[in-house]
């Protein structure tokens, strides 16, 4: 029996660093060490690009950008929403219902605002304009324009290309487009019975697809056609020319492995991996059962009841698997998170019967060690004990107390 869990990497919204800094909700952001360089009272902080981040809060009023002295550089404003992140020196806002605004990093219009409803916006620095009869795509930084028909829906610009997909409600056929960043075409394939969709954009020079027979995945190449066939139950995109995937139990050991751009497994499967991540930075985050074993624990609630741990690209632990979340590393720091249950004095690692709202954030180095501790009810946790998969108390750290204040 295999059981699948979605990656950490699913959920990129966590905190994460950028430029030095991580942001903590209602906290404000900490810097590598730690420490809380900028304190700020709010429930939405957002990480920092380009020098400046994207807040909110009772104390401004509104919705603004933070500069690295924790000034309020652009704002605070009345928008009903907060601003995207800066990208390429732009930021996409909405300064009231229903407009949108490109504005750059003094604070001074770009373009618009204009309604909403015209159907634009900017990522990846290019800008997509919706009409009634094509959709362009016009790069600000090369000028670069592309037309593509009404009713393509553009991807992301990764790895140098974007495919846009025009979806055939009546047929179920789809078709894709691989637009390479100066304009030109490198592909164009229409759904047939080896490629049914493309599911995630080019890392590594390869694409995602499913046949959709059943489940089955593989890449495709930058010309469009297949490099590695459908053969993966699941799959993730490379990420630092490795992939995560899950053969069927028919063609090998259940459980999740890493193939390279070759289609051969540099970590091959284990059926006590059952779920896994993309490698950043050298570590990837992979899942197992917290009873250790293959098999997901007894009732169909299995939310809550994996932990996750880093391996390297060996295979080996790096960080052992305790972990209720784990997210990818940006900058050497990963946002990781526990989830507690209180016994009298104790607080112990818990088969995650609790709710969200219980988990804890917490940021861990490398190595490891936690720079942002893990914290219940606004103290920190100083001293705690985690269960080993396989049922073994580990020897350290000691039992988890919660310390009075």
């Amino acid at each position: 029996m295999f059981s699948s869990s979605a990656p950490a990497e699913s959920n990129l919204a966590r905190p994460y660093f950028s430029e030095g800094t991580a942001p903590i909700v209602n906290s404000g952001y900490i810097d590598c060490t730690g420490h809380l360089c900028i304190e700020w009272d709010s429930n939405l902080e957002l990480p920092f690009k380009e020098g400046l981040a994207s807040v909110r809060g009772a104390v401004v009023g509104g919705f603004g950008y933070l500069d690295r002295s924790g000034a309020m550089a652009i704002g605070p404003f009345q928008w009903p929403q907060p601003g995207m992140t800066f990208d390429r020196g732009f930021a996409l806002v909405q300064p009231k219902e229903g407009t949108v605004g490109l504005i750059d990093r003094t604070g001074a219009w770009i373009l618009g605002p204009i309604a909403k409803e015209d159907g634009w916006r900017y990522r990846d620095g290019w800008i997509e304009k919706r009409t009634k009869s094509h959709v362009l795509l016009n790069n600000i930084a090369t000028d670069v324009s592309i037309e593509l028909d009404v009713a393509c829906q553009p991807g992301r610009f990764t790895d140098g290309m974007s495919i846009a997909t025009v979806a055939e409600s009546t047929s179920r056929l789809s078709t894709f487009t691989g637009v390479r960043e100066d304009g030109t075409i490198a592909f164009h394939i229409t759904s047939n019975a080896e490629i049914y969709n493309i599911v995630q954009g080019f890392h590594d020079g390869l694409a995602l697809f499913d046949s959709g027979s059943g489940a089955h995945f593989g890449f495709v190449n930058k010309t469009g056609a297949v490099q590695l066939p459908a053969i993966y139950r699941y799959a993730y995109s490379f990420q630092e020319r490795l992939a995560p995937v899950s053969p069927y139990e028919n063609q090998g050991t259940p459980g999740w492995g890493y193939i390279n751009q070759l289609g051969e497994y540099q970590i091959e499967p284990r059926p006590e991996f059952v779920g896994a991540d993309c490698f950043s930075e050298g570590l990837a985050a992979v899942c197992v059962w917290n009873n250790g074993t293959d098999f997901p624990p007894k009732g169909d609630d299995h939310e809550g009841r994996e932990r996750w741990g880093y391996i390297d690209r060996t295979g080996s632990w790096m960080i052992p698997p305790v972990f209720s979340m784990a997210g990818p590393f940006r900058e050497g720091y990963a946002n990781v998170h526990f989830k507690f249950v209180s016994r009298g004095d104790r607080l112990y690692d818990d088969d995650g019967e609790l709710n969200e709202r219980d988990c804890s954030l917490s940021f861990i180095s490398q190595g490891g060690s936690f720079i942002w501790p893990p914290r219940l009810a606004g103290r920190n946790i100083k001293e705690f004990v985690v269960a080993d998969p396989r049922g073994a108390q580990t020897e350290a750290p000691p039992f988890m107390v919660l310390l009075p204040d």
